[in-house]
């Protein structure tokens, strides 16, 4: 199966099963305030966050059937959290690996490698 992405949609794809083949768009968005502490050790820096992940699920399947469109939509807030080390080149630009651990309570592997490179005035 190979994701698809149409603009105002979120991530979907086609399957089968039962003799019929089906449709399915799968949105999730979301915001996520976070307490960030910093230890920094000259152009290097260590830091941990933690804060909470507000987000909407929305989810529709198409059974190819005129009619029997399966609609969900939910909202949730779970727990962010994680750290990780920056270093500060140049005077200006930060790169940092950042490791977060999101505890979505049915998705288990939701953690996230974020690779960042901000320009710090």
């Amino acid at each position: 199966m190979r994701p698809r992405r149409s603009a105002g949609d979120g991530a979907g794809d086609r399957f089968e099963g039962s003799g019929s083949n089906r449709n399915y768009v799968l949105d999730v968005s979301g915001f996520s305030p976070s307490l960030i502490g910093t230890l920094p050790f000259g152009p290097v820096e260590l830091f941990a966050k933690a804060g909470y992940y507000f987000y909407g699920v929305k989810l529709r399947v198409d059974l190819d059937a005129p009619g029997s469109d399966l609609r969900s939509k939910s909202s949730r807030d779970d727990l962010i959290y994680g750290g990780g080390i920056g270093m500060t080149f140049a005077e200006h630009l930060h790169v940092r690996a950042e490791y977060e651990l999101i505890d979505l309570k049915n998705a288990s592997s939701s953690d996230a490698l974020w690779l960042s490179a901000p320009w710090r005035f």
